[in-house]
């Protein structure tokens, strides 16, 4: 990102929040609240972010937070399209169900 803008960013975030609370009910389904909770509080910390930086001007280490929270929810999508997510989800299901049985 070369430009910061800063209202984008918080409109990001409020987007993250809608995308979590549209999966909720899927990822409840599968029994996996921890994408929908990465998804909520990636949404919930721009946008507190966001409301810091409007009282204020825009700092280096606003630019490091959001670069991280990029590379993070990177991070995750890319292990969704490599199936390596999905295997990893279906490895927890498998411990939790020995554990339980």
């Amino acid at each position: 990102m070369s430009s910061w803008n800063v209202a984008k960013l918080g409109d990001i975030g409020e987007d993250l929040l809608k995308l979590a609370q549209e999966v909720y009910p899927q990822l409840i389904e599968v029994e996996h609240r921890i994408l929908f909770q990465s998804l909520r509080e990636a949404g919930l910390g721009i946008k507190a972010r966001v409301a810091e930086i409007q009282k204020r001007e825009l700092r280096n280490e606003d630019k490091v937070y959001f670069r991280s929270v990029h590379e993070a929810l990177g991070n995750i999508c890319g292990k969704i399209e490599t199936g390596e997510y999905y295997k990893a989800l279906l490895d927890v299901a498998a411990k939790r169900e020995e554990r339980f049985s």
